[in-house]
């Protein structure tokens, strides 16, 4: 049986999926009331936990801002605060913690545009990025999703006419040595997909890197 604060966590990524498709904040609420108490039974701090919190409490603050009401905008500001809160602590407990980075990269971007506080977080999160995938056996599912990230962010950049930014992040993808990702925790059949997505990742950085040269 898994531990309590397992199924809270894995509850809790239920109810942000609601979220997230129908834009439902009290589908956000409850998943981040369950994060909370995950983070509550924990036996020891959990980085992961954390950075998902940092992303709800972000993704909620955007839906709040579609709801009516005079408070509306007084609530964003509270979720902001509280998103860069637990980003901050994930990065506390595991100061490599993508997910955490990718949250105060999309803060500051919010914040200043792309200036040179963008450009410090968005150095740290390509420094993690790199760091991570640097080792052996990282987790295929991880590269990917951590790619598309990056790919996200490059078009912004490119979109803000900062093209030299997006060339820093399509070197770091096309860096990655794909013979090191690891897909022993996937199925036969994931094996297949998620290594049709590597490759589609790892083409598309190189095709979007030559559009800018």
């Amino acid at each position: 049986m898994a531990e309590e604060h397992v199924t809270l966590f894995n509850n809790a990524l239920d109810e942000w999926e609601i979220a997230a498709k129908e834009q439902n904040m009290s589908a956000y609420n409850n998943a981040i009331s369950l994060m909370l108490l995950a983070i509550k039974k924990s036996p020891e701090p959990i980085a992961r936990i954390h950075a998902y919190l940092a992303r709800a409490y972000y993704e909620a603050a955007d839906c709040q801002l579609q709801q009516p009401g005079r408070h509306s905008e007084k609530q964003f500001f509270q979720l902001i605060n509280n998103a860069l809160r637990y980003a901050d602590s994930a990065l506390k407990i595991d100061p490599l913690e993508f997910r955490a980075q990718l949250v105060k990269t999309f803060l500051s971007t919010r914040k200043l545009g792309i200036g040179l506080f963008f450009r410090r977080e968005l150095n740290r999160l390509k420094e993690i990025y790199d760091r991570a995938f640097s080792e052996y056996y990282v987790d295929a599912s991880e590269y990917c999703q951590f790619t598309k990230d990056l790919l996200n962010i490059a078009d912004y950049c490119i979109n803000d006419n900062k093209k030299a930014i997006a060339k820093d992040i399509f070197t770091s993808i096309l860096n990655v040595n794909l013979d090191d990702l690891d897909y022993d925790d996937l199925s036969d059949d994931g094996k297949v997909e998620v290594g049709l997505e590597v490759a589609k990742l790892r083409s598309l950085a190189e095709g979007r890197l030559m559009m800018l040269t």
